[in-house]
């Protein structure tokens, strides 16, 4: 069967808890941050998720949003730029995304 934008969500959803559920193991272990975390590798793989969906789902103006929201949250300032460049070539009307 075809993916819809709800297998997305619910994916991305499942992620971002995962990685609370990392973080919080991390604090009460009192892990502290540096190498070995696995913080990057779940941002990172949350952002490819957010990538395919956009990809199959391009007019949906939601979608870019709630990344953009995400990227804004981790402090991801590279990649929010190149969201915003992509959402912005393909919907350059959409006052939602001029910030």
């Amino acid at each position: 069967r075809a993916a819809e934008k709800r297998d997305f969500e619910r994916y991305i959803e499942y992620e971002m808890t995962f990685e609370r559920l990392l973080k919080s193991r991390r604090e009460r272990l009192g892990v502290k941050k540096g190498k070995g975390t696995g913080k990057f590798s779940c941002v990172k793989h949350i952002h490819f998720i957010f990538d395919r969906a956009v990809k199959k789902f391009r007019g949906d103006i939601d979608l870019w949003l709630e990344w953009i929201a995400y990227a804004k949250s981790e402090m991801s300032s590279k990649v929010l730029s190149k969201i915003f460049a992509r959402a912005l070539q393909l919907h350059p009307r959409n006052a939602k995304l001029w910030v």
